[in-house]
C-alpha cells in the first residue's frame, strides 16, 4: 500500500509567505504539536513508523508530497 503526504516547506524549513505563517499560527494554537513541520521531521517520522520514501514530488505553493510505502515482508 502506497502513501502520500503533503507538506510545506519553504527555504531551510521557514515560512516566508505571510499566509503562510498565519495558517500555522492558527493550526498551533488549536494544538501545539500541530502545524507545518520541516521535511527532515516528516522524514524522521515516516522512518519511525516503518515506511520507506520511495518519491518525493514538488507540488504548487512550495508544497512536497513525500511518497511512502511499507517494505516488503521477508
Amino acid at each position: 500500500r502506497i502513501h502520500g503526504y503533503v507538506i510545506n516547506v519553504e527555504g531551510a524549513g521557514e515560512l516566508v509567505s505571510p499566509g503562510d505563517r498565519a495558517f500555522d499560527a492558527r493550526l498551533r494554537a488549536q494544538d501545539p504539536e500541530i502545524g507545518y513541520k520541516s521535511i527532515e521531521n516528516m522524514r524522521g517520522f515516516l522512518i519511525g513508523a516503518g515506511l520507506v520514501e520511495s518519491a518525493c514530488h514538488e507540488m504548487p505553493a512550495s508544497n512536497l508530497m513525500l511518497v511512502t510505502q511499507r517494505p516488503a515482508a521477508d
